[in-house]
């Protein structure tokens, strides 16, 4: 139960802190997103990418290395996700700065669910 509480609060965080970080960089540039759908449904499939690359990848390659690869998705899916739903192209050095926005909050996020992850493991053993 700790687990899918701890999965659950990693998902909410991934798709809050996306979309204000989205939000920020539409009220900067005012040609990013139309309205509080292109928001939504980018944040969203980032959070949900974001959810799966943490459950796969971060207990086989630590921290360091699933930001970077958290960095290189969140990346292409922000410079991709708005042509589905045929929204304007996002220049690219927009994308990488929003990118490296969303992974130094993921940092502090995989910090809590590393140290989370162990206090459960421990309390199971007992």
């Amino acid at each position: 139960m700790a687990k899918l509480t701890l999965t659950v609060t990693n998902f909410i965080f991934k798709l809050i802190s996306t979309m204000l970080v989205l939000w920020v960089a539409h009220v900067v540039n005012r040609v990013w997103f139309f309205g509080g759908w292109g928001y939504f449904s980018t944040a969203l499939i980032i959070a949900i990418v974001g959810l799966i690359v943490d459950m796969t990848v971060l207990p086989f390659l630590g921290n360091s290395r699933t930001l970077a690869v958290d960095f290189v998705v969140n990346t292409l899916l922000i410079w991709f996700v708005p042509v589905l739903w045929n929204g304007p192209r996002i220049s690219f050095l927009p994308t990488l700065i929003c990118s490296a926005v969303i992974t130094v909050l993921e940092a502090g996020i995989h910090r809590f669910i590393n140290r989370t992850n162990r206090l459960v493991d421990q309390a199971e053993e007992r």
